[in-house]
């Protein structure tokens, strides 16, 4: 419909056509990010760069930054989807290319969002490299849009750069000898859970608990006690009061299959036979709705976050 009205438009209305053009980019991103729709997507890639090409940066500079968001967005659902690295290279280069006009000195938030948006497409980069550079690079991202994301000034915006903060600071920990990252990370997504109570935001609570969780079961890995995987236990446990089976039965796999590997863990350390059995019990449950995900089902659950990661709703463009 809005590509019909769009080639409708007579030379010299560049303006409604860009608007048409806009609104069909908007609609399929919405369809590509909660459906997992890969068609979409490059459907919305291919709209964005025309848009870029119709408002280049030296005239319209705010509807090109806020068009290199789009295509940042677009790219990072797609890269999520695909294997390699292709797309979600192509979608820091956008957040970059949209960071050269949302200054921190010129639209604070917007440098904000896009220092967080950055900052999650390399984390997903990061994920998939052996190496720790994208992973550094996410956290410096997280920890500059939580300059302007403040408590005070943004809490729900905090709460999220928090989660993502500790995520990216779990797996490096992940990667480390020694402990201090993934300490690190355990305290702010504690923080984070303070801002984000289960009664006002449930699902990004539920979220920041899985987070918790994972960087609870690697500490305890390397420690000799029970705390730290008790710790981890029980933060699934929490998460899994509100992502349940009949509401989120992605989310529901995932959690309950992570918590089974953490209770497992424990098991061996107590030398507790019934809670080993019981662990088994519960993969051997979630194992067979992990395996049956396909790439949109992994998308959307993405260790525990729903929807698109940077934002807690899709951003307009």
């Amino acid at each position: 419909m809005h590509a019909a009205a769009a080639a409708r438009v007579p030379p010299g209305h560049e303006d409604e056509r860009w608007r048409y053009i806009n609104e069909e980019a908007n609609a399929f991103l919405k369809q590509s990010v909660e459906f997992g729709d890969n068609t979409a997507a490059l459907r919305t890639i291919e709209r964005y760069r025309a848009l870029i090409e119709l408002r280049p940066r030296n005239a319209f500079p705010r509807d090109w930054a806020r068009t290199q968001m789009g295509l940042g967005n677009a790219l990072w659902a797609l890269g999520q989807r695909e294997q390699g690295k292709v797309r979600l290279e192509e979608a820091v280069a956008a957040y970059r290319e949209a960071l050269l006009e949302n200054t921190r000195e010129r639209a604070p938030l917007d440098w904000a969002l896009t220092q967080n948006a950055l900052g999650f497409a390399l984390l997903r980069l990061g994920e998939r490299e052996s190496g720790t550079a994208r992973l550094e690079e996410a956290a410096t991202a997280f920890r500059n849009a939580l300059q302007e994301w403040t408590r005070q000034r943004a809490p729900s915006e905090w709460a999220l750069a928090q989660k993502n903060l500790g995520l990216a600071l779990s797996d490096l920990g992940s990667r480390e000898e020694g402990t201090t990252r993934l300490e690190e990370a355990v305290d702010i997504l504690r923080d984070a859970l303070q801002e984000s109570s289960r009664a006002r935001a449930p699902f990004l609570w539920a979220f920041i608990q899985n987070s918790l969780g994972g960087a609870l079961m690697s500490l305890g890995r390397w420690e000799r006690g029970t705390a730290r995987l008790e710790g981890a236990v029980n933060a699934f446990r929490e998460a899994l009061y509100v992502q349940t089976r009949e509401r989120v039965s992605v989310q529901w796999a995932m959690s309950t299959g992570t918590q089974g590997v953490a209770l497992m863990l424990l098991a061996k350390r107590r030398g507790d036979a019934e809670m080993a059995k019981s662990a088994v019990r519960q993969l051997e449950e979630a194992i067979p709705s992990e395996r049956a995900m396909d790439a949109a089902d992994r998308t959307q659950c993405d260790h525990g976050r729903m929807r698109h990661p940077v934002y807690p709703s899709l951003p307009s463009t």
